[in-house]
């Protein structure tokens, strides 16, 4: 039976496509933050997608690297580049200069032995992700509210 042409197959892979980029949507900078290279994998993933298996192979790939894979220093910083990103056009010169310092606080720690836990930021950089979510609803910003939701808080303290 050609599934691509069953009426019930296609609705329920628009619907599994539906679901699986909103749960993308809200982790995606939490799995840049375990390190670049599992953001743009799970990327392509998406770009090949073509079956409901593709979707649920994705959706397992996500919990996965989240649940499992440590979060890195050079993925913290750039997610948390991306997130600024989001904000920066509306913040004041100190609310800048707060950011600035949080996140030299963060890259000048030297806590890498939390660096093996896939379920808990680092301490160091637990203050900057805060500051960040306290911004994105200050500043409504409503795709960082949703990462923020599905996204680091569930693990950011011990």
């Amino acid at each position: 039976m050609n599934t691509q042409n069953d009426p019930s197959q296609l609705y329920k892979l628009s619907d599994i496509r539906r679901y699986t980029e909103q749960l993308w949507a809200g982790m995606k900078y939490d799995i840049m933050a375990r390190g670049y290279r599992y953001y743009k994998e799970i990327a392509a993933q998406f770009s090949q997608a073509k079956s409901v298996a593709d979707y649920e192979q994705i959706q397992v790939d996500l919990l996965y690297t989240q649940h499992h894979i440590p979060y890195s220093p050079a993925g913290l910083r750039t997610s948390i580049e991306h997130m600024w990103g989001y904000v920066s056009k509306h913040v004041s010169l100190e609310e800048r200069i707060q950011y600035e310092a949080l996140l030299q606080n963060g890259l000048a720690a030297k806590d890498d032995k939390v660096y093996d836990s896939a379920l808990f930021l680092p301490e160091s950089w637990l203050p900057v992700v805060q500051w960040l979510a306290l911004m994105a609803d200050q500043y409504h910003s409503s795709y960082l509210q949703h990462t923020f939701k599905n996204s680091f808080f569930g693990r950011t303290s011990r």
